[in-house]
């Protein structure tokens, strides 16, 4: 019986000893667990306490200044991270407004070449109506007398002068030609040659 008793009590000495030291193992995890929390907020702690932390590895001071390092580390990169975004936002706020300005150029530019487009329209004469004022301006030239034809026809731009004179009827414009100055005779004279023979 005496061997019965010693091996339950050597049963429940380990179930006591497991006990205790869960207990124990407990109680300094939850006290690590407060000083570390008090250290990351930055609490004061009283003097003994601060002595025994500053043994442990993990609380101690070092650790704690290393903790706060990379904290202000993250927040001047932070900072740094708001400051290129500021210039970014500014930079981003210049392009759209050039952008912005081309496009009202762009728009101006459109409306001034529909207006210009809109003039030439205006301005240019289909090729009938254009050859029934040549024909006109032609019946004219044949209707005056040669001598008041000849230096009207010496005065124009050369071109015109040719166009009529190569269009009005040959006796016509052998009167007018017999009117002009020799050598502006002799120069129409070649001219509508050479038209003729191309």
């Amino acid at each position: 019986m005496e061997n019965t008793i010693s091996t339950q009590e050597r049963k429940k000495k380990p179930r006591l000893m497991r006990l205790l030291l869960a207990l124990f193992v407990s109680l300094v995890i939850l006290f690590i667990a407060a000083i570390f929390i008090l250290k990351t907020f930055g609490k004061e702690m009283p003097s003994p306490l601060k002595n025994f932390t500053s043994q442990i590895p993990f609380l101690s001071s070092s650790t704690s200044n290393a903790v706060n390092k990379v904290a202000e580390q993250g927040q001047s990169s932070i900072y740094d991270l708001k400051g290129q975004l500021k210039d970014k936002e500014i930079q981003i706020a210049q392009q759209e407004a050039k952008i912005n300005e081309y496009e009202e150029a762009n728009k101006k530019i459109q409306l001034e070449k529909e207006t210009l487009q809109k003039q030439i329209e205006e301005l240019s004469v289909n090729p009938k109506e254009e050859k029934k004022i040549v024909q006109d301006i032609i019946k004219v030239y044949e209707t005056i007398s040669p001598k008041a034809a000849a230096p009207i026809i010496e005065k124009m731009d050369e071109q015109q002068a040719l166009q009529i004179l190569s269009n009005i009827r040959p006796e016509v414009l052998a009167r007018i030609l017999e009117k002009m100055q020799p050598e502006a005779a002799a120069t129409y004279t070649e001219k509508l040659n050479q038209n003729n023979n191309n």
